[in-house]
């Protein structure tokens, strides 16, 4: 398909045809001893691809065995997470955050959040939301709801 070769010029094929098409595959090919894997772009795909060298009875080297896999959905997964974790590091750097349990303890704050109600992380890390609204509010049904 997109790596220009039919199924049957691939299989049983020189690794060469491929290697013309991936130039990634041609650097790792050339004086490979071992084992050797690479993720490469095909197109609008990408391959991780696996090589071992094939050696004979006497040891010579007889060829280079080949396996690959589609990994595209993984390092699309990846690509996007590494995009979100740079927005929530962006959000975290313009913005207070908290970040709590369902049970509504908290798990960790930023910086600006704790310089914002004037504690340190130590000080707020493992107690409950309750800290920051009065006595009044803690005992409403509404605040009871929005916990569970």
């Amino acid at each position: 398909g997109e790596l220009g070769l039919t199924p049957q010029q691939v299989v049983g094929g020189s690794i060469n045809q491929l290697a013309a098409r991936i130039p990634e595959l041609q650097t790792a090919v050339t004086g490979l001893v071992g084992e050797k894997t690479i993720t490469a772009p095909v197109g609008q795909r990408y391959l991780e691809i696996s090589l071992s060298a094939a050696s004979g009875e006497s040891g010579e080297s007889v060829g280079t065995v080949m396996t690959w896999k589609d990994v595209t959905e993984t390092i699309q997964q990846e690509e996007e997470n590494c995009d979100l974790s740079g927005q929530l590091g962006a959000i975290s750097d313009a913005q207070a955050v908290i970040e709590f349990n369902m049970d509504g303890t908290i798990i960790k704050a930023n910086d600006n959040f704790c310089k914002t109600v004037g504690y340190t992380l130590e000080e707020i890390q493992g107690k409950h939301h309750r800290m920051f609204v009065d006595s009044e509010y803690q005992n409403s049904a509404e605040y009871q709801e929005f916990w569970e």
